[in-house]
């Protein structure tokens, strides 16, 4: 099995008085794709924030790629190869969709050879004859497959999407799960995603948060047919 290249120890985030992570532990292995699912509330984008050091945790430990992330800046865990989307494309309207794809292949700490990147991106996203067009010309699912292209391009090692088919018709959403399939290759990948469908095609493995902690983890057919999850999340009656 390989060696945990993300793990959380006791991580708890408070707001107030309000635990929106709560001695939470969470591991994902070298080379995974790991779904989190949750009902509204249970803390996963928190959890995402808090890892890549947008928000600070009140107690616990992050450790990422042997490095302990202790008061680290987002752009020092970026440098290590840690990059996030978020629920909302973040793209950069006014600018090609060349030129948002160099941004990204060029972030700190990326490998030589970003114009290659750039290049064969826009081949795999079929864009390579709109290159020129400013990505606020994009539709929601064009901007979002360009913003999961972006990150790509830098050759991460550790992707953390925030719900990337939210939004989507059923035909963009199977786009975004064959450029993953197709792309990542070695990457490790951190989803958060409400889409069964989409969880079912791309999940090694399922994690499910409940109050800002980890309730139950497995395949999803383990999740699935787990009675806890059924009770907080899914429903008795889901496919």
């Amino acid at each position: 099995m390989s060696e945990a290249l993300l793990e959380v120890t006791g991580l708890t985030r408070r707001f107030g008085g309000v635990a929106a992570l709560d001695d939470l532990s969470f591991r994902v292995r070298d080379g995974e794709t790991r779904c989190i699912i949750g009902p509204n509330g249970a803390g996963k984008t928190t959890f995402l924030n808090v890892v890549c050091g947008l928000v600070r945790p009140t107690s616990g430990r992050i450790t990422f790629a042997g490095h302990t992330m202790s008061r680290v800046s987002p752009s020092r865990m970026a440098h290590w190869g840690m990059v996030r989307s978020f629920q909302t494309p973040t793209v950069f309207a006014g600018l090609s969709i060349e030129l948002n794809l160099q941004l990204g292949a060029r972030r700190p700490g990326a490998p030589d050879g970003w114009a290659d990147r750039v290049e064969h991106m826009l081949v795999e996203l079929g864009m390579e004859d709109r290159r020129t067009q400013p990505a606020r010309d994009l539709s929601h699912g064009e901007r979002k497959r360009l913003e999961i292209g972006m990150m790509i391009a830098g050759v991460p090692r550790l992707l953390l999407l925030d719900e990337p088919t939210a939004g989507m018709s059923i035909r963009e959403t199977d786009e975004v799960v064959d450029m993953l399939r197709r792309l990542c290759g070695e990457m490790t990948v951190v989803i958060i995603e409400h889409d069964m469908s989409f969880v079912r095609q791309i999940a090694d493995g399922v994690s499910v948060f409940h109050r800002g902690s980890l309730l139950v983890e497995g395949s999803l057919e383990e999740i699935q047919a787990d009675k806890r999850v059924q009770d907080v999340y899914l429903g008795s009656g889901v496919d």
